[in-house]
């Protein structure tokens, strides 16, 4: 797994690519903790080139979720990415999670939200 940070404006933008699994779910769980210390109120998850994402990495952006939750923050995820379908449906992250089909609805979305 390779993970690459972007900024647009005040959004945190996080791409991750290859296989999010338990292996490397530490690693983006490390690389999270900084943005949530730093209180960072919006955050993206670019998901297009993740190839695999297993219970352990979902569990991961989960924890961002809830960290983002706690301090009145959004967190996105954009994808369409086929092969993540059947792990949205089975675990509802796509009831729980704003999920974008592309990165310029995901960041429009953020944009209107405002910090206090």
């Amino acid at each position: 797994m390779a993970i690459d940070q972007l900024q647009h404006d005040d959004i945190e933008i996080v791409v991750l690519s290859g296989q999010l699994i338990i292996k490397s779910s530490p690693e983006l769980s490390e690389f999270l903790k900084s943005f949530l210390q730093d209180g960072a109120s919006k955050l993206s998850f670019d998901l297009h080139k993740a190839l695999f994402i297993d219970s352990s990495g979902s569990s991961v952006i989960f924890l961002a979720f809830k960290g983002m939750q706690a301090m009145s923050g959004r967190l996105v995820l954009v994808t369409t990415a086929v092969q993540q379908q059947p792990l949205r449906e089975i675990t509802d992250t796509h009831t729980i999670f704003q999920i974008s089909p592309t990165f310029s609805v995901a960041l429009a979305s953020l944009e209107t939200i405002r910090n206090i």
